[in-house]
């Protein structure tokens, strides 16, 4: 469940931690967490709060094991009432989603942050999929990640019907939108590695373009891909059951959240999806789901 602290709890928590602070508000929060900016001595500093402290100790250990993916470096992972607080510093910017369709203007930079994150050495990680802050993944291979998941037997169906001989790379897991921030023309941090796994960088790819139709600045990014990157989403086929994957990912917890817009449209997108999927050719059907 979401934590909902108040400023003045927020600020309570950070006079007892830190001492007295300056400008204290409240950010645009995503979709597990809190956040809420201060200045502390002069330094600018982002408390995020959860109900967990899982996905702030993945920050941890991603911003220190893997620092070109620009993850901010967690200062304090603290209890905060029946929650924890992630103490940070602040990275400039603004984030992807709120630039809109404006977002194809640093859509280049967004390709390149996928190609540092793709690239970068995963090898103290073991296993596939999600893995926790001691670096351990719970899957042997990356197509029991994807066979994981629960749904119409009819989609599932379609998951089950490709090789996933995949890459062992790092995955954010819930890349573009809230998550990374644009400063000057360039990314300056990738936030909230809570969904971080190991697999097939693609994935990342193609939470792009299943997110498009709902998210003016995903639309943006595929639009660029389409026309100045196209290899990116040539493997249409695998790009298409990731969509399908995550869709089904989505569509469970918004069930589970009794969120009935979300599960209508993920729903829909899903149906979307497995009808490209069933199509007479899948070549080049990634783009049109």
């Amino acid at each position: 469940m979401k934590t909902r602290f108040s400023i003045p709890e927020i600020g309570r928590f950070l006079r007892d931690a830190y001492g007295p602070f300056l400008h204290l508000s409240q950010l645009e929060e995503g979709d597990e967490s809190q956040a809420f900016s201060a200045s502390v001595d002069g330094r600018d500093l982002v408390v995020r709060a959860a109900s967990t402290r899982d996905g702030f100790d993945k920050d941890r250990l991603v911003a220190s094991r893997w620092p070109a993916t620009l993850a901010p470096i967690v200062l304090d992972i603290l209890p905060i009432g029946d929650g924890w607080a992630c103490i940070s510093d602040k990275a400039p910017g603004r984030t992807l989603q709120s630039l809109g369709t404006a977002t194809r203007e640093i859509a280049p930079a967004v390709c390149a942050m996928m190609d540092v994150i793709a690239a970068s050495d995963i090898s103290p990680v073991t296993g596939y999929g999600p893995f926790s802050a001691q670096g351990k993944a719970g899957f042997s291979s990356w197509r029991d990640f994807i066979l994981s998941i629960e749904g119409p037997p009819q989609w599932l169906v379609l998951l089950e019907a490709f090789d996933y001989v995949a890459p062992h790379g790092l995955v954010h897991g819930d890349f573009g939108s809230n998550n990374v921030l644009v400063a000057d023309g360039r990314i300056s941090a990738v936030l909230d590695w809570s969904e971080a796994m190991t697999g097939d960088p693609a994935y990342d790819l193609a939470n792009l373009f299943f997110w498009r139709p709902w998210l003016d600045c995903m639309e943006a990014q595929c639009s660029y891909i389409e026309v100045n990157e196209p290899y990116r989403s040539a493997d249409a086929a695998r790009l298409l059951r990731y969509q399908l994957r995550i869709g089904l990912q989505i569509r469970a917890e918004a069930q589970a959240d009794a969120d009935t817009r979300l599960v209508e449209w993920a729903t829909h997108r899903c149906a979307t999806i497995a009808a490209a999927l069933n199509g007479p050719q899948e070549q080049g059907s990634a783009h049109r789901a």
